[in-house]
């Protein structure tokens, strides 16, 4: 396995994971860094979709642990034997690294908005009818981007 060589995955495999990875940590870093968006003036929100009841420790952990993840995974994108990333001769793996990043943040802003506590939860209506397609379709498509730039990367390379 030292040789380079995908080993019982797919080259293809592992860089899709990676870019999942990414994608998931940043939609939790993402989650905790946006915070809790419930109105304070209302005394008995409503929620269209519940929020999970977690504690803040838990929450910080998770945001903190998937920002670490994102981090990671990116890093092993760009630099690791992923993706051998040679600095400004292929920026186009590093651009979609950070878009992917950026879709994960809308991912997660997606579902803050779901999980808003209102009176009248029409800000968690239109959030899941327009912004949850878009992020999702964004999403999927800028990783499946990222893995055929790093899949064409290393076969230039």
């Amino acid at each position: 396995m030292s040789d380079g060589s995908p080993g019982l995955l797919g080259a293809g495999v592992v860089r899709f994971t990676a870019a999942l990875l990414v994608l998931l940590g940043s939609v939790a870093g993402g989650w905790w860094l946006i915070g809790d968006l419930t109105e304070s003036a209302v005394t008995n929100p409503e929620y269209l979709v519940s929020p999970p009841n977690w504690s803040p420790v838990v929450e910080r952990t998770v945001g903190v642990g998937g920002w670490c993840v994102a981090f990671l995974s990116a890093v092993y994108l760009l630099v690791g034997p992923a993706g051998r990333y040679s600095g400004s001769r292929h920026r186009r793996p590093f651009v979609l690294v950070v878009l992917v990043i950026l879709a994960g943040v809308f991912v997660a802003l997606v579902l803050r908005l779901a999980t808003i506590g209102a009176s009248g939860a029409n800000m968690a209506g239109l959030s899941i009818i327009f912004g949850g397609p878009l992020a999702l379709l964004a999403a999927i498509g800028l990783m499946v981007a990222l893995t055929r730039a790093l899949g064409d990367t290393k076969e230039r390379v």
